[in-house]
């Protein structure tokens, strides 16, 4: 059908069946990193695994976001899942601390600032995007994460140095992160059950009338 035609499906809490006390001692229960057990949270979660668009969007964001970041301040980036198996050297920089897969995410966002969406391709809705709706994490993302999830007055970052930009003032400003959560329950709003299933109503009553 037109793009225009699309329901995203309803976006559920997501309710952590673990809990730790920090992030190193979630990865060192989840994902055996013994070495990272002293890591308390980071400025900045990347979670993927080795799906080839991810492994473009995270090197897009290490080549070409990251350094324009590091020239205004020092930030931490845990970067989680199995997309660390194809990054090569990509990702290892100063303050960034990579485990691989975890059998567990358990309470992983409750340990940083900013969840990171840096799509630069892709199809459907995203999931990471639908999963930090779902956990009500405070994110940043480039147009394509947000695909199919657009909402009336609000833009996202296109290029590198305006996603650096929008990253960086929600690490620094308490009142921007306040703002992004908001606009994180407007869409789950937008996404519950009763309005997925309105949708769906209008649709099949679309379809009855064009056949009469």
């Amino acid at each position: 059908g037109r793009p225009g035609d699309y329901i995203p499906p309803p976006v559920t809490p997501y309710e952590a069946v673990k809990s730790y006390n920090t992030l190193g001692e979630l990865f060192a229960e989840e994902g055996n990193a013994e070495d990272l057990k002293s890591v308390k949270n980071v400025d900045l979660l990347m979670v993927g695994d080795w799906h080839p668009l991810n492994v473009e969007s995270f090197q897009w964001f290490f080549k070409s976001v990251y350094p324009l970041i590091a020239q205004k301040r020092q930030v931490t980036i845990g970067l989680v899942g199995r997309i660390n198996e194809r990054l090569g050297e990509v990702g290892d920089l100063p303050g960034v601390y990579k485990v691989g897969f975890l059998q567990n995410l358990a309470n992983i966002y409750d340990f940083t600032k900013v969840f990171l969406l840096p799509d630069q391709a892709g199809t459907g809705v995203s999931i990471k995007a639908r999963e930090a709706l779902s956990v009500n994490a405070c994110f940043s993302a480039t147009p394509v994460a947000m695909r199919g999830l657009e909402i009336e007055g609000v833009s996202w970052p296109e290029t590198p140095q305006d996603y650096a930009n929008d990253i960086l003032q929600l690490l620094e400003d308490e009142e921007a992160r306040k703002k992004r959560l908001a606009v994180g329950d407007q869409l789950r709003a937008k996404l519950d059950w009763s309005n997925y299933a309105q949708q769906w109503q209008q649709a099949a009553a679309a379809i009855g009338a064009s056949q009469d």
